[in-house]
């Protein structure tokens, strides 16, 4: 069976994150003064073969755990089947498509 998982890294709130500093002042310079903090991270769709969802739940965490964040910088939400098979394509075209930058 195949799973697909969204994982969502942000940085914790004790540790600096530069990139949301900086958007969050530009933001401000441009005219949108209600914001008053932003905070940025990575999300990463992944998509997992395994007989069952416990398996593929159980690998996803190793995958977290050894590959994709620091346990010290960085907190990990992770949520099963949040995309379709259409939507990741959709996704994944929008991605790969220089122009929409």
């Amino acid at each position: 069976m195949n799973f697909i998982y969204e994982i969502k890294i942000t940085y914790k709130d004790s540790v600096n994150d530069p990139e949301g500093l900086t958007i969050t002042e530009s933001s401000q310079r441009i005219g949108f003064k209600e914001i008053t903090k932003i905070r940025s991270g990575k999300l990463f769709i992944i998509n997992i073969e395994a007989s069952n969802e416990n398996e593929a739940n159980i690998r996803i965490d190793e995958i977290c755990d050894k590959l994709l964040h620091n346990l010290v910088e960085g907190i990990v939400s992770i949520l099963l089947g949040s995309i379709s098979i259409a939507s990741f394509k959709a996704l994944a075209k929008v991605l790969n498509d220089d122009s929409s930058i």
